[in-house]
């Protein structure tokens, strides 16, 4: 594992905040924005994810339905970005699990991908 984590995470809303709160707890050195912090409180996804381009920031949502075909169309358009981190279902309500995965995948290259926690 690297000295720092290799990205600023950028928490969509509906990521629990038990769950931030269990990542800096387990390292303080991964760094997260949650959404409302940076001026995107009730902020339609589209417009999420330009923010998180225009800052390579790596996504962290819950809503799959909603960023996987924004993900197709900026990829197939032949465009990069940072990453995202999609929180199935069965596991959003599971703090420890969720803050676990982030910390493990801070660290890690994420460019274009995307990963299912």
């Amino acid at each position: 594992m690297s000295a720092n984590p290799t990205h600023t995470l950028l928490a969509d809303e509906n990521v629990t905040v038990d769950a931030l709160t269990i990542v800096s707890s387990l390292d303080r050195h991964v760094r997260i924005v949650r959404a409302g912090e940076a001026g995107l409180a009730h902020t339609p996804d589209p417009v999420i994810f330009a923010y998180a381009v225009q800052h390579r920031q790596v996504i962290v949502t819950g809503n799959i339905k909603d960023y996987r075909p924004l993900v197709a169309k900026w990829l197939q358009a032949g465009h990069e970005f940072e990453g995202i981190i999609y929180i199935k279902p069965e596991h959003q309500k599971n703090a420890a699990h969720i803050a676990r995965k982030l910390v493990e995948l801070a660290y890690r290259e994420l460019r274009n991908l995307e990963v299912f926690i």
